[in-house]
């Protein structure tokens, strides 16, 4: 007698789209602080506190880096010297033409 049988997966397959689950005890002030003090430490070359700061919070490392590029790219956009317009004079004259004329309808 032929035996058969099917071969399942001893786990089930519940975390496929599953990527991380945002935790409601990690507001947008401590998030902000872990990011301050991983920065603080990485500028100053104080090692472990990544690690710390992982472990004290029950997150990766890997999140509290990403914390800190997004610290360091918003610091960017809000202390960069340059501050450019990309509005030429010329889309400027025209948008005044227009909104001249528009008025000039308008019948207020």
């Amino acid at each position: 007698m032929p035996f058969s049988f099917i071969l399942q997966s001893p786990l089930p397959v519940q975390f496929e789209s599953l990527k991380f689950i945002r935790r409601n005890d990690l507001n947008a002030n401590i998030r902000f602080s872990i990011a301050i003090e991983a920065l603080y430490a990485q500028l100053n070359g104080v090692w472990g506190t990544v690690s710390r700061l992982a472990n004290k919070n029950n997150v990766s490392r890997t999140f509290i880096y990403s914390l800190v590029s997004s610290l360091k790219e918003a610091s960017e956009f809000l202390f960069s010297g340059a501050v450019t317009s990309s509005v030429s004079s010329q889309s400027r004259d025209m948008a005044i033409q227009t909104m001249l004329s528009l008025r000039m309808e308008g019948g207020l």
